[in-house]
């Protein structure tokens, strides 16, 4: 009779957990799943998909919709401020959520408010809003300055030959002048000059004695850098010529330029000086600059020929072959920097490579025996030891397979035709990393700078 009873109600428990089970599988997704709703639409906002926008370049912007399907909504973009126009857009549907992509252009740099996207959902409208971005000036298009700062606090800003800011210099006849120099916006300083002004003179308190700052692992430097402090002389009054000063860089997109400030006048004012001291002035300055002045004549170079980026290829292919502790290296490095090329990263060699294989496969075989020995301490601190240098020998390895050459004519374009403009270039004579290849055309790198060049502008590195 127990046993009945028992038996009746394990039935009347297994039918309930069944109907329950039931209920669940065709009503939970309604009970527990979640639903688009006006508070989950309000917390929405529509992102770029990089941090640092360019000007003159296409934008993507995002916005996740969740839990909605593409029946149920639609979207409409406002009139944008002047000077940013809609390129496209797109939407695609997956894992219950819509992605709608927008792609803006911004014509120029600065920050720009949006006005908010309208999202309409059964049939209600919804404001998602923009989030604000700062554009900036594509570093292609970024030239280097060269900024005189006077001790007096006033500045003249100089940029491919035109004043971009300057203050009204004054100064005195027979009294000294302090002004520091300078450079900004630039991958690298290749050399410093200046001529020798007739009516006064310049004396040197500080200089820089090499110009070796270059892009560093990627990244563009837009602090000024230092140059070097002056003292100038004016040795009569009236509106005379401040000293002429010629640097010559290399600008962002790789090109090398010469800012040359010329022509700029100075009020300089009657001062009491006795004719003597003018006389020793004369007598001692006007050779001041002349040992600088030679060292600048020696950095003074034409853009690298043909030849000479082929001996840059030779020397550097040498290096990679080259033994440990082979000159190779500063054979290549003296050629380069006797070009004006400073800084370029040396080449990975084959035979460092074999070194640390055979390295590491020392670190494994005493991590094995220590294993048999059972002394697991040694064992594994070998194993340890193995694996980073395992690591590093292969990250060696990858970058010593890289394929390279040195460009010479680096005008590069935006796609694999001649019909194309180029959109940039890189200096003769700089060693370039080949990312992919085109029959006749390479796309190459050089930093932050990329594009497509022809076969007969590369000299490769074997």
């Amino acid at each position: 009779m127990e046993k009945q009873r028992f038996s009746s109600k394990f039935k009347f428990s297994s039918r309930l957990l069944i109907f329950s089970l039931f209920l669940f599988v065709f009503s939970g997704n309604k009970i527990f799943s979640q639903v688009l709703n006006s508070k989950i639409i309000r917390n929405l906002s529509v992102s770029p998909e990089l941090e640092i926008i360019y000007a003159e370049e296409d934008v993507l912007f995002f916005v996740e919709i969740p839990y909605a399907k593409s029946s149920e909504i639609s979207y409409d973009i406002q009139t944008l401020p002047a000077k940013v126009h809609f390129k496209s857009a797109y939407q695609t549907s997956e894992n219950n959520k819509i992605l709608i992509k927008i792609w803006l252009h911004f014509d120029e740099s600065g920050k720009y408010d949006l006005p908010p996207l309208i999202f309409n959902f059964k049939g209600r409208n919804y404001n998602i809003p923009f989030k604000s971005v700062k554009v900036e000036t594509h570093p292609k298009k970024i030239m280097p300055s060269v900024i005189y700062e006077f001790a007096s606090g006033k500045k003249i800003i100089f940029s491919k030959n035109k004043i971009l800011s300057s203050s009204e210099i004054f100064a005195h006849a027979g009294e000294e002048v302090t002004f520091s120099v300078y450079v900004q916006n630039a991958l690298q300083i290749v050399s410093v000059d200046f001529q020798l002004p007739k009516n006064g003179i310049v004396q040197v308190l500080e200089k820089k004695e090499s110009f070796d700052e270059i892009l560093d692992n990627g990244k563009l430097n837009y602090e000024k850098i230092f140059v070097g402090k002056f003292q100038w002389i004016p040795l009569e009054s009236g509106k005379i010529n401040f000293p002429e000063f010629t640097v010559s860089a290399v600008a962002f997109s790789g090109q090398r330029v010469q800012i040359v400030l010329s022509d700029f006048k100075v009020s300089v004012l009657n001062s009491e000086i006795e004719k003597n001291k003018i006389s020793d002035y004369e007598e001692i300055f006007p050779y001041a600059f002349l040992e600088l002045s030679e060292e600048n004549e020696k950095q003074k170079k034409n853009v690298i020929s043909r030849a000479e980026c082929l001996k840059i290829a030779e020397f550097r292919s040498a290096e990679k072959h080259s033994n440990i502790f082979g000159k190779e290296s500063t054979f290549r490095k003296d050629f380069e920097e006797s070009l004006g090329i400073f800084n370029m990263p040396p080449e990975k060699k084959v035979k460092v490579f074999i070194l640390y294989l055979i390295f590491t496969g020392s670190l494994f075989i005493f991590s094995i025996i220590f294993a048999l020995k059972k002394n697991f301490f040694l064992s594994i601190i070998f194993s340890i030891l193995f694996l980073l240098l395992g690591i590093f020998s292969i990250n060696y390895g990858f970058n010593l397979t890289e394929k390279s050459a040195i460009i010479c004519n680096g005008k590069l374009r935006n796609v694999p035709e001649f019909s194309v403009e180029a959109i940039s270039s890189i200096e003769n004579g700089f060693k370039v990393k080949i990312i992919q290849d085109a029959g006749s055309w390479f796309f190459v790198e050089f930093g932050n700078i990329s594009g497509w060049t022809t076969k007969e502008n590369l000299i490769f590195i074997e």
